[in-house]
């Protein structure tokens, strides 16, 4: 379980980085069923 959290990580690392570049927003989609949600730049 600790590589999936590891990936979680990594993965909230990127979007962070992704929105601070100026993007509006980007949709994340996690999979397990869940449905996408938009991430905006603060949260």
């Amino acid at each position: 379980m600790i590589a999936s959290a590891n990936k979680y990580e990594e993965a909230g690392r990127l979007i962070d980085r992704i929105a601070a570049s100026g993007v509006s927003a980007i949709v994340v989609h996690d999979g397990n069923g869940k449905t996408p949600r938009r991430v905006t730049p603060g949260e």
